[in-house]
């Protein structure tokens, strides 16, 4: 479904673009994977706490670190919900003060 890839790439890249580092850089890659296609989205900002990690797919969930921001805490789970809807898997590796990569896999045909 085209438009619930586009609203799933659109939160993603908008979260990348809210915590992106000082350089300004987020990377956006679309990787061939036995399981279809690994899409990636990278940036350098902050990074995710690994106390916030396990909750960061749950509704309206915010990280501490998000206090006073913009944004409701739906994007990320409203993401996992598209991705495993079209039988896909998501996830997100961080650490702190490196940035932060989220991904998802998609069968194609």
């Amino acid at each position: 479904d085209p438009d619930m890839m586009q609203r799933a790439l659109h939160n993603l890249l908008g979260n990348a673009m809210h915590h992106i580092g000082e350089d300004g850089i987020f990377v956006l890659r679309a990787l061939r994977c036995p399981e279809g296609v690994r899409v990636e989205v990278e940036d350098h900002g902050p990074g995710i706490s690994a106390e916030d990690l396990p909750y960061i797919f749950d509704r309206y969930y915010r990280s501490r670190s998000d206090a006073g921001k913009q944004g409701t805490g739906l994007g990320l789970s409203i993401c996992k919900t598209i991705v495993e809807k079209l039988g896909g898997e998501i996830g997100v590796e961080s650490k702190e003060g490196v940035g932060t990569l989220f991904w998802f896999t998609i069968k194609v045909e």
